[in-house]
């Protein structure tokens, strides 16, 4: 029997909203059995599920119709490498000036969104490593397969037990690379916490003086300047020399490694954990994850 977990104490991060530039406090609190995870807003609150999810500015949004916030996969992701089943999710907008002067003007964004961290995802790990997991009495709904479910980008193979992520990226610089994960709280975070994800739409020819400006005023609804600078994201490159030096990490595949973050981050919104299951990602993204999970919900059994 597989139980629940939720974290043993609340933590505290602040973190920089990658559109608008804002800060955001974000607090993760314990929850009671039976919770999920929930985002927690001044406009309500909102579960994390499948239900609500969509594709929106290259990251998941949660829309219940009354509160709607950007950017959760990453969160989400840590939270599930650690066996996080139930946690409240406090995320509290620290508005710039220019976000101030345009609520007065009715033009700002009712859009949350969770920030990016210091280091990425390793900041969080680290504070919950010190909070710590606590096991509720509560048996956890566990997801399986019961044979192979084959589909262009996104598949599922089932296994004697735990859970293996497989992702392969193919960039102009170096092309194809496949990275193989079995998912537990250590791997996470020593293989995939500290992977940024690929700006690609970013201009290389661009002055990045120019290229900053420019994405300052990309998203105005969310304020006057963004959170996208080379600590956050992996930034365009001129050539293979400059990627493998750019790397955090020495096998070179950080963006394929964040890949799995981004999929581990749909696989959360499932209304059970998957165990026994290889899960196989070629060039998926966010918008073909959630329309594959949705499809193959009845291909998920209780366990």
């Amino acid at each position: 029997m597989s139980l629940q977990n939720t974290i043993g104490a609340s933590i505290h991060l602040v973190g920089v909203e990658c559109y608008g530039g804002n800060y955001v406090e974000t607090i993760i609190k314990p929850a009671q059995e039976d919770t999920g995870v929930i985002f927690q807003t001044k406009k309500g609150d909102i579960r994390a599920k499948l239900d609500y999810a969509s594709q929106s500015r290259s990251s998941i949004l949660l829309n219940n119709g009354r509160v709607q916030i950007l950017n959760v996969e990453h969160i989400l992701a840590t939270l599930y490498a650690y066996e996080i089943d139930n946690a409240l999710i406090e995320v509290r907008r620290i508005p710039s000036r220019s976000f101030r002067f345009l609520s007065e003007l009715g033009l700002a964004t009712d859009v949350e969104v969770v920030p990016i961290f210091e280091d990425r995802e390793k900041t969080l790990c680290d504070k919950l490593d010190e909070a710590g997991v606590e096991q509720q009495h509560k048996e956890r709904v566990t997801l399986k397969i019961d044979k192979p479910v084959y589909t262009e980008r996104l598949s599922f193979e089932p296994i004697d037990t735990g859970l293996i992520l497989v992702a392969t990226t193919n960039y102009p610089i170096p092309g194809e690379q496949t990275v193989s994960i079995q998912l537990t709280p250590q791997s996470y975070r020593d293989e995939l916490s500290r992977s940024r994800p690929y700006a690609k739409h970013a201009p290389l020819w661009l002055p990045k003086k120019l290229a900053s400006a420019i994405a300052a005023v990309m998203f105005p609804s969310f304020g006057i300047w963004h959170g996208f600078d080379n600590s956050k994201v992996f930034l365009p490159v001129k050539n293979e020399d400059e990627w493998y030096k750019s790397q955090r990490y020495a096998s070179g595949d950080e963006i394929t490694r964040h890949t799995i973050v981004d999929r581990l981050g749909a696989l959360a919104l499932l209304e059970g954990r998957l165990e026994g299951v290889r899960v196989l990602a070629k060039y998926s993204g966010h918008a073909n994850d959630l329309r594959v999970l949705r499809e193959q919900r009845p291909n998920l059994l209780l366990h």
